[in-house]
């Protein structure tokens, strides 16, 4: 059911970000990587990778440290 994971993962991500929600955004992008490296359809990957560079800057950026860290782990593994 990965399929119908990316767009659940998509979904949520455009409701948190139109409610201007980065955090809880930032844990769905995240989610939402780690679940594209899972995959690894054509073009997971670099999807993956550009969802956990945002997750970082917002991180850095919010103090959200765990989750940076956690995102910067991931990316090693792209």
């Amino acid at each position: 059911h990965l399929d119908e994971a990316d767009a659940a993962y998509q979904s949520a991500a455009q409701l948190e970000l139109s409610v201007r929600f980065r955090p809880l955004a930032a844990r769905t992008h995240y989610w939402h990587a780690r679940m594209l490296l899972e995959r690894r359809s054509r073009g997971d990957r670099e999807r993956a990778a550009e969802l956990l560079d945002d997750v970082i800057g917002v991180t850095r950026e919010l103090g959200m440290d765990l989750l940076g860290q956690q995102a910067a782990a991931q990316l090693e593994n792209v």
